[in-house]
């Protein structure tokens, strides 16, 4: 097994694996739809191959075990119920865990026992045959017995791709599978082979006919080509009593059998019956079914598999995704270097470079999109994860929720979808745990005993906006400024928003909850969460009516690696303001400076803002100039002027991360290397916003730190 094919099996197991787990929560809400039910069988089938010619023997065993389970499914002799999917669920779990080389021996071999026992009482007629709205009864539902099928005969013809073995495939598997199906009788070709000296030995030159009585279905002895069915050519004769009857005589004869099998033209048969002879001899002779005719149709199957796989993906390692990005980034830098040499260049236009530098800039600006849209993953991907997570816990804690995503197709930068998990886990949670209360709660207070948790994302800007929303009791305000009086989080005579008070959730070792339980109530987890959110660049809002719900939305950038910027200065010193976060910028006079230097607020509009001077945060000592400009900066609906010394431009901007040690600087959020080679730190928003509050409101922060 080579360690090249090895990985690629895990890469397409997980993802088959999460497709797995959707469509078995689908099946929960809907547990009569055939196609899932289908779909979920030929995963499972897909898995046991793949893990078969890779080595994975636990793995494959416990598989053939879901499979066999699940087929009784699909015939329609059992049914999909709760602890049938949990059963499943945990087999699933099992099977990624033995993926990973990290299965647990006994948990497999009581799965193993659990799906022997329910296939074993199913074929016993043990299971009650109770209706299905009988809550009492066994939890694997059977509908009346129905009539045993009788086998009938398949005709299949199997012509693989020439380049099956390397795709790891070997064609004795799917012969030995069909096999074990009913009665069986092959037939293999072999007029394809070429002369050796002209032959492969990496080439498949067989192909293979074979007769089939089985009681299966269509469906299942189509699954047993699920591997090769996009590369190969598969065709499949069903008999029925019309085709063939006890009491008919009229038996198909030699020529119409390869006439309807697509062997031979009828023309040609009608030919080789004028001369009276034994019509397979004549065939022959006359070289009316030739290896070339079954080349040539081997050759018009694999253009039109070519034809419908031009357009298919191609997997990529992220590494060299991400490696692709960094080398755009540093792209990005020589071109902003290049242009500032331009500008300084005398002879600019004499040397008539312009038109390159434009070519130039253009075809950066295009790679970067390029390269970034690569990296863009939908956040559907990670929304389907949570169901399983609101699924179990509900259960765990007897509550009946139910999960309803929206936005799935929003993309965000796969590095940012990694690193919301976690907080989008535990906010989740929190809901399931602190928000929604049991049914019997709701049910006296007139309320659905059924809550509800919408998951959602939508663009905004340069931002992509998450939001976590629920039904259930909505937060006290008054009890969480209670509880941080008591911590001495806050002072009794302090006044604070609304919004203010909700956000003390997030220090550390917050936590309004008595009772310590497994799930929560330490007090750990709401500062990660903030603290992640901010690494990210991002922000948190907090909205909630007591009795009604809480919603909480996160405020995510796109992509971490390449922004617009918009380029300021002041002193000797340039700093970069995300262009995304910039509403206005206009002058602002000495005079005006004069006015609001004592209360650090300005009128803006139908408002006023807060100011920030970077020269007083910096602790620059030199004389600003007489007319200083302003930069009015903001996240969502809050606002904040920061005045400068001097507004230089636009520029694409290369995010750099900084140290840890810089974690808990307010309004830095990066740096970026500049086309001179200079370092620039890019500031934000929200931090900014930290050095606009009075001296109480900034205790909140020192004295919970």
């Amino acid at each position: 097994m080579s360690e090249t094919g090895a990985e690629c099996f895990k890469q397409e197991a997980m993802e088959l694996l999460v497709k797995l787990e959707d469509v078995i929560l689908d099946l929960e809400q809907n547990p009569d739809d055939k196609d899932s039910i289908d779909g979920l069988f030929r995963i499972i089938h897909t898995l046991k191959g793949s893990g078969a010619m890779f080595g994975f023997d636990k793995m494959v065993r416990l598989a053939h075990n879901l499979e066999t389970v699940i087929e009784i499914v699909r015939e329609g002799r059992i049914r999909i119920t709760a602890p049938l999917i949990s059963l499943v669920l945990n087999t699933r779990d099992q099977i990624k865990a033995l993926i990973m080389d990290s299965g647990d021996d006994e948990i497999i071999e009581h799965l193993i026992y659990e799906l022997k026992l329910l296939k074993t009482s199913m074929e016993a007629g043990e299971i009650p045959q109770e209706p299905p709205d009988d809550s009492n009864g066994d939890p694997f539902l059977i509908p009346e017995k129905e009539q045993e099928p009788k086998p009938k005969y398949f005709r299949i013809r199997f012509y693989p791709d020439t380049h099956v073995f390397r795709i790891g495939m070997d064609p004795g598997y799917i012969i030995q599978e069909l096999a074990s199906l009913g009665e069986c009788s092959k037939t293999v070709h072999v007029e394809s082979i070429p002369l050796f000296s002209r032959l492969n030995p990496e080439n498949c030159y067989f192909s293979w006919d074979f007769m089939l009585l089985s009681k299966k279905s269509k469906e299942r002895i189509k699954d047993v080509f699920i591997f090769v069915e996009h590369n190969s050519r598969i065709i499949i004769h069903e008999y029925g009593t019309d085709d063939v009857d006890s009491e008919n005589p009229n038996i198909p004869l030699l020529g119409e059998i390869l006439v309807q099998r697509g062997d031979i033209e009828p023309e040609k048969v009608a030919e080789v019956l004028q001369d009276r002879k034994r019509i397979g001899e004549l065939l022959v002779e006359k070289g009316s079914v030739s290896p070339s005719k079954v080349k040539s149709a081997l050759n018009e199957q694999k253009a039109l598999s070519d034809l419908k796989g031009s357009t298919a993906g191609i997997r990529v390692d992220s590494l060299k995704i991400d490696h692709l990005v960094n080398l755009v980034g540093e792209l990005v830098i020589a071109k902003e270097r290049l242009l500032k040499d331009a500008v300084e260049l005398r002879e600019f236009q004499e040397l008539n470079i312009f038109n390159t530098i434009e070519e130039v800039e253009r075809l950066s600006d295009d790679l970067r999109d390029c390269a970034l849209e690569m990296r863009m993953l939908p956040i559907g991907g990670v929304f389907g994860k949570y169901r399983r997570v609101v699924r179990d816990l509900s259960m765990e804690l007897g509550k009946e929720i139910r999960l309803i995503t929206e936005g799935g197709e929003t993309e965000l930068d796969k590095n940012i979808i990694e690193r919301l998990n976690d907080p989008l886990v535990h906010l989740i949670r929190n809901s399931i745990d602190h928000g929604i209360e049991p049914p019997d709660v709701r049910a006296r207070n007139n309320r659905s005993r059924t809550g509800t948790i919408r998951l959602s994302a939508a663009y905004k800007g340069a931002y992509v906006v998450i939001t976590i929303e629920d039904d259930g009791v909505g937060m006290d305000s008054q009890a969480i400024l209670d509880k941080a009086v008591r911590r001495s989080l806050v002072s009794p005579d302090m006044q604070l928003s609304e919004q203010e008070i909700l956000h003390l959730i997030f220090q550390p070792g917050f936590s309004t909850v008595e009772q310590v339980t497994r799930i929560s109530g330490r007090g750990v987890g709401m500062d990660v969460v903030k603290r992640e959110i901010d690494s990210l660049g991002g922000s948190i809002r907090i909205d909630s009516r007591k009795g009604e719900g809480t919603s909480i939305h996160l405020s995510i950038p796109l992509t971490l690696a390449i922004i617009d910027g918009l380029l300021v200065s002041v002193a000797d010193r340039r700093y970069v303001l995300q262009l995304s976060q910039v509403k206005e910028c206009s002058e602002i006079s000495d005079a005006i400076m004069e006015k609001v230097r004592l209360s650090n607020m300005l009128p803006y509009r139908d408002g006023i803002i807060p100011l920030v001077r970077l020269r007083d945060i910096f602790r620059l000592d030199d004389t600003p100039p007489k007319f200083e400009k302003l930069a009015v900066i903001g996240v969502e609906d809050e606002l904040i002027g920061v005045i400068v010394d001097d507004i230089i431009g636009n520029l694409q901007t290369v995010i750099k991360t900084l140290d840890k040690k810089f974690d808990f600087t307010d309004g830095i959020s990066a740096a970026t290397i500049l086309g001179d080679g200079t370092v620039a730190l890019i500031l934000d928003a929200r931090g900014l916003m930290q050095w606009t509050y009075t001296e109480e409101k900034r205790k909140i922060r020192f004295i919970g730190r």
